[in-house]
């Protein structure tokens, strides 16, 4: 597993253009160290619908958000982290191959924007070692180690999740079939 915290991981998720992942064994702990006795995170999700004066959306957490700054300010930046690779990277890249492959069979995309090929596809990565929502992080990743070892290509792209389009080596003509 690997993983970046804190401001590092703040600085790194706008650099990149990701979202941040949230630990939220971290926040009940926070929560419940400061009202002196054990609470769920609904419970922690319930203070800040309150402190937001809306319901809490965590794709709202981009730095200098209200709802990062209630968070930062409350718990400091210990639940903040990007997940880089979980336990099984070259089972994530794999995933993430045959996700791609299929989009070519049942839709003629042999590329895309990360969050929709993700989300479309929501992948199920057993024991990565990190919750269910750092899966869009972890494939992320997944798909630029991809790139590195040529088998997806990337394309810099300022509309797409981490600024990136990615797509298979094969489809490099054909960016929006």
């Amino acid at each position: 597993m690997q993983e970046i915290r804190g401001q590092e991981a703040v600085a790194y998720a706008v650099s990149k253009g990701l979202f941040v992942n949230i630990d939220e064994t971290f926040l009940i702990q926070a929560e419940s160290s400061l009202r002196g006795y054990s609470v769920s995170m609904a419970e922690v999700e319930d203070f800040l619908d309150d402190a937001l004066d809306e319901a809490f959306d965590p794709t709202k957490l981009v730095k200098g958000s209200k709802p990062f700054d209630v968070m930062v300010g409350r718990y400091g930046q210990g639940w903040i982290y990007v997940a880089l690779e979980g336990n099984h990277p070259l089972r994530e890249e794999d995933l993430l191959l045959q996700i791609f492959e299929q989009r070519i069979s049942s839709f003629g995309l042999a590329g895309g924007d990360i969050l929709d090929v993700v989300t479309g596809e929501f992948p199920n990565l057993e024991d990565s070692g990190f919750p269910k929502s750092a899966n869009l992080n972890l494939m992320f990743h997944a798909a630029l180690r991809l790139a590195e070892k040529e088998r997806l290509i990337a394309v810099t792209d300022h509309t797409c999740y981490g600024n990136t389009y990615f797509h298979l080596p094969v489809a490099s003509s054909n960016r929006h079939a």
